[in-house]
């Protein structure tokens, strides 16, 4: 029977949401209101970032969750989800890889990515084995209309000790 490594990815989000907008009129103002037309509504679509890609070797302890109590080998990073349709997306499942193999199937989430903004999640791995390894997370959810989005991250280098 084969063994595999005990890992765990943890994830703690905090929204850091960018709006820009110029409050110098490019027009002359008018006291009518604009028309009104029926423009479609936006759809949403999120891409991820990971920073840094290929993750250094941390050996910094986990020890606020017993799956990593006492394993050396641990690996912290930084995955930038990024909305651009103009649209709302949360996002009610993940799915995290390690080397290949599912080993977080978590549903019931509320991972919100505002329309046009950002939201950073801090993602942490251990390992029993002193190796290079590969991680990778999947997403799925809905924007503001109800549209599935899907979103499927890079495969992430840990490097070995």
């Amino acid at each position: 029977m084969a063994t595999y490594p005990r890992l765990l990815s943890i994830c703690g989000a905090a929204l850091i949401c960018v709006t820009c907008s110029d409050s110098s009129p490019t027009e002359p103002s008018s006291t009518n209101p604009p028309a009104t037309t029926n423009l479609p509504a936006s759809t949403g679509s999120v891409k991820v970032d990971v920073y840094p890609n290929p993750v250094g070797f941390s050996g910094q302890p986990i020890t606020d969750t017993k799956e990593c109590a006492g394993y050396k080998n641990t690996w912290f990073y930084e995955q930038v989800l990024t909305e651009t349709g103009g649209s709302e997306v949360t996002f009610k499942s993940r799915v995290d890889t390690f080397d290949g193999f599912v080993v977080n199937n978590l549903t019931g989430l509320n991972i919100v990515v505002p329309a046009n903004g950002t939201l950073s999640l801090q993602t942490r791995w251990c390992s029993v084995t002193a190796q290079e390894h590969t991680a990778r997370s999947s997403f799925t959810g809905s924007d503001a209309t109800g549209k599935l989005v899907t979103l499927t991250g890079p495969n992430v280098r840990l490097l070995k000790p």
